[in-house]
């Protein structure tokens, strides 16, 4: 075995994995050179595990749909979207948002 690779692309990932992993050697000695001691004929395996520790990154939210705008001050105000959208991976809801 060469490597043991783990991937996840949920945005809301567990603190742990465990991967159950069992090596099997397939040594049924059927060629001309046996190995093993005195069970040559038999495969040998062994079941372990490892915890792999998953670090959250916080994705920033976005927001879409927003053009430039020219505004003077106390003027009427001026519409800088019609299609805004607010987006924010780890999130189906927004509890609130400041506009300033």
């Amino acid at each position: 075995m060469q490597a043991i690779t783990y991937s996840n692309g949920n945005d809301t990932p567990p603190g742990s994995i465990t991967i159950n992993y069992t090596p099997n050697d397939s040594n049924t000695n059927t060629g001309a050179t046996p190995q093993g001691g005195a069970n040559r004929t038999i495969a040998l395996s062994g079941a372990s595990s490892i915890t792999v520790s998953i670090t959250p990154v916080n994705d920033a939210p976005t927001l879409s749909g927003v053009t430039a705008k020219t505004y003077t001050e106390d003027a009427i105000p001026v519409v800088i979207g019609t299609g805004v959208t607010l987006n924010d991976p780890e999130l189906k809801t927004f509890a609130s948002s400041t506009h300033q």
